[in-house]
């Protein structure tokens, strides 16, 4: 499912084939998140994962997306370059034309800033 792009832990996507996290409700709905823990640089790299990751959830969810609710919530870390943040919103803007809902919001810490 990964496309031409192999895991690599030390990238912001580190495994572009997996659906980071999915959760099934009763009724057969799905929430499921795309998680970028690190900082999401707008190299050619960085986007060509991310919109190959984009396109994995579109292909995976797709189905499930014309009979019950989908929705998938992107986390991004804080420090994500903006034009970055650009590709992340058309990838949304692509989910969504495939019937899948998206919300993207920042990574906050669970550090004290004390």
């Amino acid at each position: 499912m990964s496309g031409f792009y192999p895991d690599d832990p030390n990238d912001a996507i580190p495994r572009v084939g997996v659906i980071d996290l999915i959760s099934e409700e009763e009724n057969g709905d799905l929430l499921c998140g795309l998680i970028i823990a690190r900082p999401l640089g707008s190299n050619r790299n960085s986007l060509g994962r991310l919109v190959q990751k984009a396109e994995n959830y579109i292909r995976e969810l797709g189905q499930v997306a014309r009979e019950h609710r989908v929705r998938v919530d992107v986390v991004v870390h804080p420090q994500t370059e903006p034009a970055a943040l650009k590709v992340i919103e058309e990838c949304c803007d692509w989910m969504r034309e495939n019937a899948i809902l998206c919300t993207v919001s920042t990574l906050r810490s669970t550090e004290s800033d004390s």
